[in-house]
């Protein structure tokens, strides 16, 4: 095994090399001169922008006669974007670069701004919605609702992102969302990944990056697509920072607070930032459970009391103008408490009297450490070739412990029947180690990548259970040790060509490789199972290719396919069984199979506002958390394979600028899902369920610093699992005014304001029916205040993405 993973690393970096031999040089040349009339116009920042992609290439600014030029750049299709303060900006015509070409664009002219400069950084700011070949962006910063709000907040905001009652994240209706942090995978899934984007704050988000059908430079892993949560980068020379403050009111106090600096200068640039949230948040569930011929009338409340801290630190070090190294560290810490408190009346189905009470509690406190290194070397020189490497070490400690008393309370005399009294301590430690090369360069007309990356993770995961009626007992029957080894080596190829003025392609190709071994050890080696030592070795490849086509200025096409890969998360894939509270189970499963979907969508774009796009996906060994009947109480709660699942979907998007005053985004997508398997007899899933999401969002400039945004979301219900969900929804507002020169800012924001997020689920499945309706504190009252100081001249910020982000994303507790 050892020597057949060091072969695929050997070919891929045999074709690495071969790359880099094959790449040709470039040497073209672009030049111009900024003026307004006959005035030069000094110090403007001129964009050379390449089209197919919308990257940003090259930057300059002018010199004293209003003077600038690009050379050496690589071929390809190109337009110009010109700022200075005091002044509109402007985009210049695009134009096509090729092999050696010269390009004078002559004497460009600006135009002075009319309005004063607190509007004209209203007007000039980029636009709340983004549409892209090949993703959607959602800039935060532009969003004064976002405001006080953390990233998992934020998600529900994005457009064709949902968020279930249990918290779970689909993109256009389907599961299996891979999370990333600045273009690197988290690592982290289910509860990890839910507190982990809570400790986010938004005043460090800069935009959030939807990609339904990520090319082949991106992991594999997302069957459903990639949803990247891009941070502020601080792009100002100097000293300079930011300051957020937030205070957050419904039933109890909150806090959510950050704190960003940086310095910058033509050798080093140093940044660091720091954000933490403090607050106690309140959740009920109500709702019946018919199980065999009993009935469990249950109500249940919790209080989750939160500590986040989250903080990043770094260094780049600019060798000269091609080199640059850095190094960057960031972590989190969460230290929680939750309570849950609830009273379950238990009767027979045809029997209306009441034949016991259970009360049950369980105090549930966790502590959560992550802890990230990055080392990084970037190459650039200015025929077009970049090399980027990085090494990084990550680790996840987790702590956790339960108590679970459960009191039987007879209601013909109220008096105790019996106690039944437990407890757990699983704690669970994640080490993962990475590093990748990705290599860029021209070929031909077009652009060429190839990337290779290899990845380590040793996941140990501890599970002890307690009785503690009438006193303290380990319990060795129910206690166990899971551990768990994932290696994964990958290789990549992507092109990207402008074939004529009207099509442009883009294909690629992902060969990934993966061998894991989960072994149980348990506490009571009598009781050794099957499942006990599970091996997996496979080899996958995931295509991917793009296609648009420009019809006329009105109208552009884009055709998008890839295929895509869910892997088990490491705690799923443990086999031992754990008791949740005194009525349900949960339980991994070590032959879960990873989830393949083959997704394909068709977009038109009208005048670059009005989007519709048509998606298919068909996914294979579908993943759904079933929940089955053990017993006459008991619920087992296990992933299982599903045979397949499909869905068909519709998304219709405009950002429309209505007035200079006011500008519109609108959000509407259809699909429906189809779920289909045969489990065992007498448990079949076949399940077809139709859903409908909107979301609007108005941002309205009222004059004098001041400013407002209306927005709305609407989900028709949903299916996740086997779980139906029934319609919800929110209405938001806030305002928000400018004031100390337009440096800083004080928001006001309302959540939820006709309280409508509240929703219910359904499962009738194995001889279990369960209905729940779940109400969470999302109706808030947000203030907040925010303040920039330091210099404010611009240069263009590093891009940095760690290479350990697909792996942190499959962490659960």
């Amino acid at each position: 095994m050892i020597l057949l993973r060091k072969n695929v690393v050997a070919v891929l970096l045999g074709l690495f090399m071969l790359s880099s031999m094959a790449a040709q040089e470039k040497r073209n040349y672009v030049s111009g001169n900024i003026k307004n009339n006959e005035k030069a116009v000094p110090r403007a920042t001129v964009v050379l922008f390449r089209i197919i992609d919308s990257v940003a290439v090259k930057f300059t600014a002018t010199d004293e006669k209003g003077f600038f030029d690009f050379d050496n750049q690589p071929v390809g299709r190109y337009v110009l974007k010109i700022t200075s303060v005091g002044y509109e900006e402007l985009s210049t015509s695009s134009f096509n670069l090729g092999d050696r070409d010269t390009i004078a664009m002559g004497t460009i002219q600006l135009t002075i701004a009319a309005k004063q400069l607190d509007e004209a950084v209203l007007r000039s700011r980029k636009p709340l919605i983004q549409i892209k070949n090949d993703r959607l962006i959602f800039n935060v910063e532009n969003s004064i609702s976002a405001i006080g709000n953390n990233a998992f907040e934020l998600l529900r905001k994005s457009p064709g992102v949902t968020i279930s009652s249990n918290d779970n994240i689909a993109l256009k209706g389907k599961s299996g969302v891979n999370i990333y942090i600045d273009g690197k995978p988290t690592n982290l899934a289910s509860d990890q990944l839910i507190e982990y984007l809570k400790t986010l704050n938004s005043g460090n988000i800069e935009a959030i990056e939807i990609i339904s059908n990520p090319g082949a430079s991106f992991e594999a892993s997302g069957t459903a697509g990639i949803i990247n949560i891009r941070m502020k980068k601080n792009k100002r020379k100097g000293f300079n920072g930011s300051l957020s403050l937030g205070y957050i009111q419904w039933y109890t106090a909150k806090t959510s607070n950050s704190f960003n600096l940086n310095y910058r200068n033509s050798k080093i640039n140093a940044f660091g930032s720091y954000s933490n949230s403090f607050g106690i948040y309140r959740k009920t569930l109500e709702g019946y459970r018919i199980q065999i011929d009993s009935l469990y009338d249950i109500y249940n409340t919790n209080r989750n009391n939160r500590k986040t801290h989250n903080f990043k630190t770094g260094m780049d070090y600019f060798i000269n103008p091609r080199n640059t190294i850095g190094v960057m560290v960031n972590g989190s810490y969460l230290d929680g408490r939750v309570i849950y408190k609830g009273e379950s009346n238990i009767k027979g189905v045809n029997n209306a009297s009441i034949s016991e009470i259970l009360n049950s509690e369980n105090d549930v406190k966790s502590h959560l450490n992550n802890l990230n290194v990055n080392l990084n070397y970037k190459f650039a020189d200015t025929t077009g070739k970049v090399v980027n490497v990085d090494i990084d070490r990550a680790i996840f400690r987790a702590t956790g412990t339960s108590f679970q008393p459960n009191t039987y309370i007879d209601p013909a005399n109220g008096q105790v029947k019996y106690i039944r009294n437990f407890s757990n301590n699983t704690p669970v430690d994640i080490d993962i180690y990475t590093a990748k090369v990705d290599f860029e360069t021209n070929l031909k007309k077009g652009r060429i990548a190839f990337g290779i990356k290899s990845s380590y993770v040793k996941s140990a995961n501890t599970f002890e259970f307690f009785d503690e009626y009438p006193v303290r007992k380990l319990l060795a029957d129910k206690s166990n040790l899971f551990n768990y080894d994932e290696y994964i080596n990958a290789g990549y190829t992507n092109y990207t060509v402008s074939l004529s003025q009207k099509w442009d392609l883009q294909a690629g190709l992902r060969l990934e490789h993966t061998y894991s071994r989960g072994v149980l050890t348990r506490y009571d080696n009598s009781q050794a199972g099957t499942d006990d030592n599970v091996k997996r070795n496979y080899l996958n490849l995931f295509p991917s290719t793009a296609i648009t086509w420009k019809a006329n200025d009105k109208n552009s096409f884009n055709l998008t396919f890839s295929r895509r890969i869910n892997r088990p998360t490491y705690q799923d894939l443990n086999p031992f069984e754990n008791k949740l509270d005194e009525l349900s189970y949960e339980k991994g499963n070590a032959f879960l199979k990873p989830q393949y979907s083959n997704s394909t969508e068709l977009t038109h774009t009208f005048k670059n506002f009005l989007n519709t796009a048509i998606n298919y996906s068909f996914t294979s060994n579908y993943v759904a958390v079933i929940n089955d009947t053990i017993n006459r109480k008991g619920v087992l709660i296990s992933p299982r394979n599903l045979d397949k699942q499909r869905m068909l979907g519709i998304v219709i998007t405009a950002n429309v600028p209505i007035t200079k005053w006011l500008e519109s985004y609108f959000y509407a997508g259809l699909n429906k899902q189809w779920l289909q398997s045969n489990i065992a007899p007498g448990k079949i899933v076949d399940i077809g369920f139709t859903t409908f999401a909107g979301y609007m969002q108005h941002s309205l400039n009222l004059g004098k610093g001041y400013s407002a945004e209306v927005s709305a979301w609407f989900l028709s219900g949903g299916l996740w699992g086997i779980f139906r969900e029934s319609s919800n929804g929110s209405f938001d507002f806030a305002i928000q005014k400018r004031i100390l020169k337009n440096t800083a800012s004080v928001k006001l924001a309302f959540n939820d304001i006709l309280f409508t997020t509240p929703n219910s689920s359904t499962s009738d499945f194995g001889g279990s029916f369960l209905t729940f309706r779940n109400v969470s504190e999302n109706r808030l009252v947000r203030l907040s205040f925010n303040w920039r100081f330091g210099r404010s001249e611009v240069q263009a910020a590093r891009e940095r993405s760690t290479g350990s982000d697909s792996e942190s994303g499959r962490i659960r507790n």
